[in-house]
């Protein structure tokens, strides 16, 4: 039996690495959403919905906005340093989106004020553009994910990384984006995103679907999660010592052949 406890060692820890991971992935949740006129009044409960249109853009704008989206999170109890981070959104309705293979680009950006109200007026946007992608969307009320950051963009991943960890212990912790569709887009392009009170009414509920924000540690082996207004919920040492034990695992389990 001791001959084989590396091997079963190694086997245990692969399969408990996934699922450690997806339990911290599945629930954060936005402290507040809200869909903004531009320079005008905002209102809550109609999901984050933008607009753009190439009519009217001025140069260097591809896109002119009628209406921007914005999101804000409580990282009061996030401990540890977050280096990178991926945000993604789920659409429940999207119009006037350009033929494949045009795509729409949508930028993250950082908002006037960090203490703006669901239904307050708009903050406005900086001139800091803090993460930008590009998808190919098609028409309709079918779901379609749009990500920011994360591994598929690790420059903009480390952007907003940093941009996070240095608002999370500023004040009461508030952090918060707004979005825009900055290219690509139509005489009249809108992207309703689905949002916290699951305004989409899409399958899974607003803990599925809404924005969903991941933060991850330095080393990129754990991240956290969190829900509303709530501490967030490290996992970075449990990851940590699943990963020690694969390698020491597989460490010890090569040692053993090589000898064997």
């Amino acid at each position: 039996m001791k001959r084989f406890m590396p091997l079963i060692l190694l086997i245990a820890a692969f399969l408990l690495v996934p699922a450690g991971f997806a339990i911290a992935g599945t629930s954060r949740s936005p402290s507040k959403d809200t869909t903004c006129q531009k320079s005008g009044s905002c209102a809550n409960n109609f999901g984050v919905q933008l607009t753009g249109s190439n009519l009217g853009a001025t140069p260097p704008e591809k896109c002119s906005n009628g209406q921007f989206g914005y999101i804000g999170w409580n990282l009061s109890g996030v401990s540890g340093t977050t280096a990178t981070a991926e945000l993604t959104l789920t659409t429940y309705s999207v119009s006037g989106a350009p033929a494949s293979p045009t795509a729409v680009v949508f930028q993250l950006v950082e908002p006037n004020t960090q203490n703006w109200t669901e239904n307050g007026t708009d903050p406005g946007l900086k001139s800091n553009v803090l993460a930008t992608t590009s998808v190919v969307l098609s028409n309709g009320s079918a779901p379609q994910t749009v990500s920011f950051g994360g591994s598929a963009n690790p420059a903009d991943a480390s952007t907003l990384g940093s941009y996070f960890q240095n608002l999370k212990g500023v004040g009461d912790g508030t952090a918060t984006v707004g979005v825009r569709i900055s290219d690509g887009c139509t005489l009249s392009t809108f992207v309703a995103f689905n949002d916290r009170e699951n305004t989409g009414n899409l399958a899974g509920g607003a803990s599925a679907t809404e924005p969903d924000l991941l933060l991850f540690s330095p080393t990129s082996v754990g991240f956290y999660s969190f829900r509303a207004g709530s501490a967030g919920t490290g996992t970075l040492i449990l990851a940590g010592v699943l990963l020690a034990t694969v390698l020491v695992s597989g460490a010890a389990l090569l040692r053993r052949r090589a000898t064997g």
